[in-house]
């Protein structure tokens, strides 16, 4: 589109060239250097959409998709805070710290003794009384209530160097993600930082760009008045389209880092 719109500019310039010389007011020197400023800028133009048909095939073998047809479109700028999103390797590191202490409670629970009730009833022959039964040859209705106390000793004999290990294991993990807290900021403030100088720059492109304009078009008025030479108007047309590049790259470049 950006070349697109400096060869326009050039063909329109060209034509006003070709009219001043058939009236004797400019010398064919001048219009052939305005057309070959347009050629030029048609071979960047054609280098452009053979590099696009390119790339687009480049995309079709990695994505398995046809992009012969694809619409290229500048993204839409992102809004908000785009600093906020926590990267998956803190949530990866919170969640082993998490399983570490998980395993550090189970281990302590393991050396606990343990209390429980149990029940049992059952009718049947011979019954809890044995003796009386086999005597009278009765079927009785039986019942067991108690409280049942486990201790696992040998748990005391390995839980501290367990506990040791299981404590070693969330130091490590912790000074990882300390360490990848204080990268994700130094990146973050990095980011942000740029961000900041793109826009910036943009700002500053806008009034550029918009005198870069008011320049090339006073020049174009002083060439078809005979005041400066065609050298004069291709050098503005051409600071114009810098310009205007200028800004289409920083833009690029911003949406960028906030896609990143």
């Amino acid at each position: 589109m950006q070349t697109e719109n400096r060869m326009a500019l050039l063909e329109e310039n060209l034509r006003r060239c070709r009219v001043m010389a058939e009236n004797d007011l400019l010398m064919q020197s001048d219009v052939d250097a305005v057309e070959v400023e347009l050629l030029t800028a048609g071979q960047q133009l054609e280098q452009v959409r053979y590099s696009c048909a390119a790339y687009r095939e480049m995309l079709s073998l990695l994505t398995g998709r046809p992009m012969a047809e694809a619409t290229l479109a500048m993204p839409e700028e992102l809004g908000g805070d785009l600093l906020v999103a926590e990267r998956p390797e803190m949530r990866l590191l919170d969640a082993r710290i998490g399983q570490s202490q998980a395993q550090e409670d189970l281990l302590r629970s393991a050396s606990m003794p343990q209390l429980s009730l149990f029940a049992q009833g059952w009718y049947g022959y011979p019954g809890l009384n044995m003796f009386e039964n086999m005597l009278n040859g009765d079927w009785s209705l039986n019942a067991v209530v108690g409280i049942r106390l486990a201790w696992n000793i040998s748990a005391f004999y390995t839980q501290h160097n367990d506990l040791d290990r299981l404590h070693n294991t969330q130091r490590q993990l912790q000074v990882q993600r300390d360490v990848v807290a204080f990268n994700e900021g130094l990146r973050r403030s990095e980011q942000s930082s740029e961000m900041a100088r793109l826009r910036k720059a943009l700002r500053d492109d806008d009034r550029i760009v918009a005198l870069r304009r008011s320049v090339r078009e006073a020049t174009e008025s002083k060439h078809r008045n005979g005041v400066i030479g065609t050298t004069e108007l291709l050098r503005a047309i051409t600071e114009e389209s810098a310009a205007q590049s200028a800004r289409l790259l920083h833009r690029i470049e911003l949406l960028k880092k906030q896609y990143e």
